[in-house]
């Protein structure tokens, strides 16, 4: 079963309490007093109304309406976050015995009236019971490999993509033999479980997707698979990021349905959908964009093209700085803990420190038009240009955030460096203009991570949120965890933001022919799209996780950063979710020494490493190339550290050069050696004598 005993399940959370961390730049000159930055509080923006006492059951809803499991080889597991701005804490840490803990997502049912006021939430026992049905596959490698977006218009257009494994040929036997397929499969009660499983290949290979287990409450809780991957045919090396024929892995996604009896009476929910997709290698810092800002713009825009009656989502009228604008500063400010380009990121570019609380504070002051200025303008916009008119070709390349683009493939399109959606670069439009409230205090508003803790109305949305926000919501090349398709409102129900909408196709298989191109993917503009003719549109069992690498690992290593002839700063893809560079566990371990000065101490303070180093081997002869970074991060995934917050050793946090009350680090850092299995030297503290 779950580990839940992490933060947003205890009575008594410690994380939304807790400042996060100051400065903690690349040189130890730089490491000078920085501020703690209060954590963003949940704040519910489309809160639902209760309903008045007595009120009958209308209808029920799932939540979250997208949920996100995440694989990993160790048996155990820790629950998925379900407050925003709550990262899991599980008890031991996010590995066991070296190997990967399991994120697990619960699925939760509530009741509304005619209205759609909340009632209650529905839990398995007395007059009510729950059947869950969960239908999830993984069709992969019956897809194409990725080449780029198709979405990014003329200046980075589409790039034709060949079919994944082209000798498997005819529906019938692409269906059979690369189609990992359980079927619906149902659950009720409490304390139950229930395996998925499929086959692959001609072989029928044996493959487990995920096991579904109910709680005591008949909740539904999906547990992912081990992320293992694996060729059924022998010697047969990696040979691409994300096409790679008769391999498969683990990954899965699809339908989670409810049918509730309540006082006799039978109600269906409309599905929700889970994703069983990649480790979290950085679970408390959060992405410059998340996939709920990406979904959430995909959805304005299609909105916005609808009578004002029929919009489920606009615009707000009137900002909060602390609930709209800062959580953006937020994290650009821990972001310096994954990139060494943000660390550095005022040796560069000509704005202040976003992990200082003072500086916040400034752009927090609407009076302070001149650092909004001087900020705003240093922001990419989404046509991909930096606004300040007196900077050299060269220094345009230099937005923030600093990120490679989902259209790298093109040297000079806008879309080649990162492009953040719409919606985000509006927020910044109102902020930049002065159209905001000015209710930051910079100081700590604790908040509960406990989902219980939470009031019944704003519990819908606080799941929804708090599943999509850690994902990476851009740039997508293909992504880390899904990919840009989740950006198009077509995708999801009209009346109901979030949920997508479910396909009728009488098969898994998608037919769109040998190759697939830009016409092939979106319907022809007024034209009713038929269901089995276009991806763009209700989905299937398998179709998000399809676009992904096949198998997932190699785009874990093939995406770090990105190395042009000016090596500073070094751009980078996903640092949030795939760390880039990293402060190593016995970097900080240093800082306790009591032999060693304080001088020192800064050194290892403001050391950085590669997150992925030896990752393409080790060794005298190692080749250290790409192909054999593809083909072992396979096998090292599990190896991989993850950085996770720790409190700074309390002298250092006062006095001169003073350091942040708190660091980001990499723990859990395996061995690199898949021959002899070395256990790596963290280094050890010596005494006066050296022993």
């Amino acid at each position: 079963m779950t580990d839940n005993t992490n933060d947003q399940n205890d009575p008594t959370p410690l994380s939304r309490r807790d400042f996060l961390a100051g400065l903690g730049g690349v040189a130890a000159s730089a490491l000078l007093a920085g501020c703690a930055l209060p954590t963003p509080v949940f704040g519910a923006q489309n809160k639902l109304e209760m309903a008045p006492p007595g009120a009958k059951v209308h209808h029920i809803g799932i939540y979250p309406p997208i949920g996100i499991s995440r694989v990993g080889l160790s048996e155990q597991t820790f629950a998925a976050p379900e407050v925003p701005g709550c990262a899991p804490n599980p008890a031991g840490g996010f590995k066991a015995n070296g190997e990967l803990k399991r994120q697990v997502q619960r699925f939760f049912i509530f009741a509304f009236d005619k209205n759609g006021k909340i009632i209650k939430e529905v839990t398995h026992g007395g007059q009510s019971k729950i059947s869950w049905q969960v239908h999830v596959a993984n069709t992969k490698a019956a897809w194409f490999g990725f080449n780029n977006p198709f979405d990014l218009g003329d200046t980075a257009p589409g790039i034709p993509a060949q079919l994944r494994n082209e000798s498997v040929i005819g529906e019938t036997k692409r269906t059979s033999d690369l189609i990992i397929d359980p079927g619906e499969q149902s659950i009720s009660g409490t304390g139950q479980k229930k395996s998925l499983d499929g086959t692959f290949w001609s072989t029928k290979e044996a493959v487990h997707l995920a096991e579904l287990q109910t709680d005591q409450q008949g909740r539904l809780q999906v547990v992912p698979a081990s992320g293992v991957s694996k060729s059924v045919i022998e010697n047969n090396p990696i040979v691409d990021f994300t096409k790679n024929d008769a391999w498969f892995d683990d990954w899965c996604d699809g339908t989670v349905k409810a049918t509730v009896e309540i006082d006799g009476k039978s109600f269906t929910a409309k599905p929700a959908w889970v994703a069983c997709c990649g480790p979290n290698f950085a679970p408390e810092i959060p992405p410059f964009t998340s996939m709920y800002d990406t979904i959430y713009d995909g959805l304005l825009k299609k909105y916005e093209t609808m009578p004002r009656r029929k919009q489920k989502l606009t615009r707000p009228k009137q900002l909060s700085f602390s609930k709209d604008i800062y959580p953006m500063f937020y994290r650009l400010g821990l972001m310096q803990w994954v990139s060494g380009a943000a660390a550095t990121r005022q040796g560069w570019i000509d704005v202040g420190d976003f992990s200082s609380v003072d500086y916040i504070m400034q752009l927090a002051d609407k009076a302070n038009k001149a650092e909004r200025d001087r900020v705003f303008n240093a922001f990419w916009s989404p046509d991909g240009k930096v606004k300040t008119k007196d900077k050299t070709e060269e220094q345009q390349r230099y937005g923030i955030p600093f990120m490679i683009g989902s259209g790298i493939d093109y040297d000079a399109s806008p879309k080649h460096w990162y492009n953040m959606p719409d919606h985000q670069y509006w927020l910044l439009k109102q902020w930049h203009a002065g159209n905001y409230d000015n209710d930051f205090t910079g100081e700590p508003q604790p908040g509960p991570c406990n989902i219980d803790q939470i009031p019944l109305a704003e519990r819908p949305e606080a799941l929804t949120r708090a599943a999509l926000e850690p994902l990476s919501g851009g740039n997508f090349h293909p992504g880390v965890e899904l990919t840009w398709v989740l950006g198009h409102g077509a995708l999801f129900d009209d009346a109901e933001p979030f949920r997508i909408k479910v396909g009728n196709r009488p098969s898994l298989y998608q037919d769109i022919g040998p190759l697939i191109t830009v016409d092939k993917v979106f319907p022809p503009k007024d034209t009713p799209p038929t269901q089995a003719s276009y991806p763009i549109g209700p989905q299937m069992p398998g179709d998000l996780t399809r676009w992904m690498g096949l198998p997932w690992q190699p785009d874990a290593f093939s995406c770090q950063n990105v190395n042009f002839a000016n090596d500073f700063p070094t751009v980078v893809w996903w640092p949030a979710l795939l760390p880039v560079d990293v402060m190593p566990e016995y970097a900080f371990d240093k800082l306790s020494c009591p032999t060693l000065t304080r001088e020192v101490k800064l050194k290892f303070a403001s050391l950085r490493v590669a997150w992925a180093r030896g990752a393409a081997g080790i060794g005298y002869h190692a080749n250290a190339s790409y192909f054999d970074g593809l083909n072992r991060m396979v096998y090292l995934v599990d190896q991989m550290g993850v950085v996770v917050k720790k409190k700074t050793p309390v002298e250092l946090t006062k006095g001169v050069n003073k350091l942040p009350e708190y660091m980001f680090v990499e723990v859990d850092r395996g061995s690199m050696d898949l021959e002899f299995h070395e256990e790596p030297n963290l280094g050890k503290c010596f005494d006066k004598q050296g022993a």
